[in-house]
């Protein structure tokens, strides 16, 4: 009997049609792939529960039927993994979503003999390894692909040639021509496809799980909110759900408004945005994209760290030029001026303006600023502190101050009116190159009059807020915003007194880090990024240097790593990570597993920088889920956080005590080039339980406090215009442990840790392309001795924050990229 046929004699309602045939119609919707591909994973997670490996699936082994389900059908190559002597499972349960065509056993081949079908075989297949379930999920991911894009993730001329590309190639990105597909569904693809296993979603279960979150719109008490296992939740199944799901385990929490992209309720934007074409794509930062006046020309900035330059290209393709000749440049933020002769850009040391055909630059301004832009007549440039604006003419003269009242303003915009000047406020390193480049966390848009005046908030900070464009008329405000799940295009009207509208929703699924139109509002150009950081390790050398090649990953997952900290007892490693879409707090047995890794916080709101108290029982970190940074505290086993301040100001980095009766914290002020200005705070808890109000202890640090026990009493490291200092916080007595020679090329130190030796300090610095650098240095004072180097320009640990414990370094290692696209825009 034909497969269709034996199909059709049990199927009801069948419509005898495999997903193959319906595929020859090109691809599905993506409401439609989503819930097939969910009913195809709950069909799996039945056999898998019963030990049965599929080993075959593919379009032409799934069947339509006529009231809209899958089935999985052909499990001739499907394999009992239950081990020698277990019972045969069967295939007769009543999972609606699995079917058996016939009643013939299951094929017992053996490891080196490859079974399957070419292109829909996980790696392990290919190779002629044992399988287990997971290979089911690999071939799962390939029809996905297929149901959304209508193509073979990995069709190739030969059988061999697919086999490698199966193995060593990437598939490309389904979003392809379909822009508007949920980025989340991207990402589970992906996830299904890791080569290696042991990164991919750990059982059919977790698939059909993340996928159900994409299709329908979260609440409450939904799916994501109890499927996965809180605070304190210890169990291997917990554990493993966190891991399985991936990236996208609280995507139905972060989508809420999911409804909006399926029926793109953006028409009351005033412009359409049309297809897009990706202009750049080399490995790297390609950032700062600005569009000449007549949408012809293309400016942005491109490189590593330190080193950028600034390019110009035709949109329409031709002969690339830069800015300035010399390859050691550190440029950034190009300007067109209004008439497309000139460009505007920032250097370190200032405000600089250039011929846009290239040739000497020269400066306008001296001193370190967010930003700068033209005003309308192109005589005058705006110059951007981040707690003021100044204008200054651009043929020289003194700068006029216009306004104060700023927190971390950049990315201002003049409206052509002159009426108004609208600013993003707050996170000013996520757009400036360097360590904190595409940093993860909210800001604002404020406007205030160009006359001089107070800024009045527009878009609060509830969310990422970002790159604010003025229409034609000065009506209408363009920003980038995450208010509604990824970073889209937003406009709101600006009437003549200042009143605003509501954002409307310009685009969907863009995931904008910046953007800018020409001119004439005919052509958009914007910034698409990407991050990706975990957690490495290496073993303290007892002699130096070493090379960071040698370090091991601790995670390897689609996430983002920011802050690290070692348990005092050396049990935990915590840290924070994108691995549920937002930033969350983690913790993992040291040299434990991905598989143990427990999840502490569930909040919306991103949590960062974990600390657990000395006892065990406690866990502090910041989060925005009170609209801004606030120190919170939380059971380890589960319970309600308490929040120990609430200020508009930007509490970060909480660090415990050595006896846990104190926890001291920075006030994050300004970012200035990749340097936080702040104070550092201590707050002490009281014997009745309460905490007490916090104590400032230094000002104008730069990083985080490490507590160190001394026989004399604690201590709280800290780094301080690159010095390493030591502070005692009850009598305000400092040294200085250890300061770069003026005018040398001795280290600055970024950060500083605490390690297992009470007379040894360690603190991370970098070199000036970049590459990141660990040295230890003596209590007492000392020359630093260099311990590891990063020396590869692509794995790099960018980021200030690193921990020691165990007679190890714990950093993470960033992989960023930043690509530019163009598209056109008509009026509606």
């Amino acid at each position: 009997m034909a497969p269709k046929t034996a199909a059709c004699s049990w199927l009801r309602n069948c419509w005898c049609e495999t997903l193959r045939e319906r595929l020859r119609h090109g691809p599905l919707a993506a409401r439609k792939a989503i819930d097939w591909a969910a009913g195809l994973a709950h069909g799996l997670a039945a056999a898998h529960e019963k030990q049965v490996v599929h080993r075959d699936l593919k379009p032409d082994n799934i069947f339509l039927t006529g009231d809209g389900r899958v089935k999985i059908l052909d499990f001739g190559l499907a394999r009992h993994v239950g081990g020698p002597g277990s019972k045969d499972p069967g295939l007769h349960g009543d999972d609606p979503g699995l079917q058996q065509e016939t009643h013939t056993g299951f094929a017992m081949t053996d490891p080196g003999t490859v079974m399957g079908t070419v292109g829909y075989m996980a790696p392990e297949q290919v190779r002629g390894l044992a399988v287990d379930a997971r290979a089911d999920l690999f071939s799962l991911g390939v029809v996905l692909y297929e149901m959304l894009t209508g193509e073979r993730a990995f069709h190739r001329e030969t059988a061999a040639e697919t086999m490698t590309a199966i193995l060593k190639e990437e598939c490309p990105d389904p979003s392809i021509g379909r822009p508007h597909l949920p980025p989340g569904l991207d990402r589970i693809v992906r996830h299904c496809l890791e080569k290696n296993p042991k990164e991919r979603f750990q059982s059919a279960h977790d698939v059909a799980f993340a996928l159900e979150a994409l299709s329908e719109p979260a609440h409450a008490g939904g799916p994501a909110a109890t499927a996965i296992r809180g605070a304190g939740t210890r169990s291997n199944r917990g554990m493993l759900a966190v891991l399985g799901l991936g990236v996208l385990a609280t995507t139905a929490i972060a989508w809420t408004f999911l409804p909006s992209l399926w029926s793109n309720n953006s028409t009351s934007a005033p412009i359409a945005v049309g297809t897009a074409t990706q202009v750049t794509a080399e490995d790297g930062l390609e950032i700062d994209a600005t569009l000449s006046p007549d949408g012809k020309l293309l400016a942005y900035s491109a490189g590593y760290a330190r080193r950028m330059r600034i390019f110009i290209r035709p949109v329409a393709g031709g002969r690339l030029l830069t800015l300035s000749e010399s390859e050691s440049a550190f440029e950034y933020q190009p300007r067109w001026s209004p008439d497309g002769s000139q460009i505007l850009f920032l250097r370190p040391e200032g405000v600089f303006v250039a011929s846009s055909l290239g040739g000497s630059a020269r400066q306008v301004a001296a001193g370190s600023f967010a930003g700068a832009s033209w005003l309308p007549d192109g005589a005058r440039v705006l110059l951007v502190r981040t707690t003021s604006l100044a204008i200054v003419p651009l043929a020289g003269g003194a700068e006029k101050k216009l306004m104060d009242g700023g927190t971390d303003l950049h990315s201002c915009a003049w409206s052509p009116t002159g009426e108004w000047v609208a600013c993003s406020d707050g996170n000013s390193q996520s757009v400036l190159p360097g360590r904190g480049f595409a940093n993860v966390a909210p800001s604002a848009i404020v406007i205030a009059p160009a006359a001089g005046g107070a800024f009045v908030t527009v878009a609060e900070r509830t969310g990422v807020n970002l790159s604010p464009t003025w229409s034609m008329n000065g009506r209408q405000l363009y920003f980038v915003s995450n208010r509604e799940g990824p970073r889209d295009i937003y406009v709101m009207d600006v009437e003549a007194r200042g009143a605003h509208g509501a954002a409307r929703r310009v685009t969907t699924g863009l995931n904008v880090q910046s953007m800018s139109f020409a001119s004439t509002f005919d052509r958009l150009t914007y910034v698409t990024s990407s991050m990706r950081a975990n957690i490495w390790s290496i073993a303290i050398p007892a002699s130096g240097p070493i090379d960071a090649t040698g370090a091991h990953a601790v995670t390897s997952s689609n996430q983002v790593v920011e802050s690290i900290m070692v348990s005092r007892d050396r049990k935990w490693l915590l840290f924070d990570s994108t691995f549920h879409q937002n930033a969350e707090i983690l913790r993992m047995p040291m040299g434990g597993g991905p598989t143990e890794i427990e999840r502490l916080t569930t909040d919306p709101a991103e949590d960062f920088a974990p600390d657990l108290s000395p006892d065990g029982r406690l866990f502090a970190y910041q989060s925005w889920r009170g609209g801004t940074r606030d120190i919170y505290v939380q059971p380890i086993d589960g319970g309600a956080a308490q929040a120990l301040t609430a200020t508009p100001g930007q509490e970060s980095y909480p660090r415990w005590s050595p006896d846990g009766r104190a926890i001291s914290f920075v006030d994050q002020v300004t970012f200035i080039h990749e340097v936080v200005h702040g104070n550092l705070f201590v707050m002490r808890r009281q014997d009745d339980g309460r905490w007490g109000q916090p104590a400032l202890v230094v000002d104008n640090t730069e990083t985080q406090g490490m507590w160190m026990r001394r026989p004399d009493g604690d201590r709280l490291a800290y780094a301080r215009l690159g010095r390493v200092e030591l502070i005692n916080p009850e009598t305000r007595t400092s040294q200085v442990v250890y300061a770069p020679a003026p005018g040398s090329t001795d280290p600055f130190a970024w950060s500083v840790a605490v390690g297992d030796d009470a007379n040894t300090l360690y603190f991370k610095s970098g070199d000036a392309d970049g590459r990141t650098t660990i040295w230890s240095v003596p209590v007492g004072g000392g020359r630093p001795r260099l311990l590891v180097r990063f020396t590869d320009p692509n794995r790099q640990s960018i980021r200030p924050d690193f921990a020691v414990g165990a007679g190890r370094f714990f950093f993470t290692i960033e992989d960023r990229q930043a690509d530019i696209w163009v598209a056109d825009v008509s009026k509606k």
